[in-house]
């Protein structure tokens, strides 16, 4: 039996993946629009792009309590 499940672990990181391909999506496609986009085009481009972000950075947060429980469980067995 492995110390660690690697099994959650793996789903976290394609949801990390995930959310990342999207935030650089998002930047990717505001490049040069702030030149012909309206104030309020850019402001939905950037909340857009800050919700992204945040979804990205929620999946980190998770994917390190996981690692930080699966640490201690293997600690535990030891």
């Amino acid at each position: 039996m492995p110390m660690i499940d690697s099994q959650p672990l793996s789903e976290q990181l394609t949801r990390i993946q995930a959310a990342n391909a999207r935030c650089d999506a998002l930047v990717e496609a505001s490049k040069g629009k702030h030149v012909t986009d309206s104030h309020a085009e850019h402001t939905e481009r950037m909340r857009g792009i800050d919700e992204a972000q945040a979804a990205y950075h929620l999946e980190l947060v998770k994917l390190s309590a996981l690692v930080q429980s699966a640490i201690e469980r293997a600690e535990r067995i030891r």
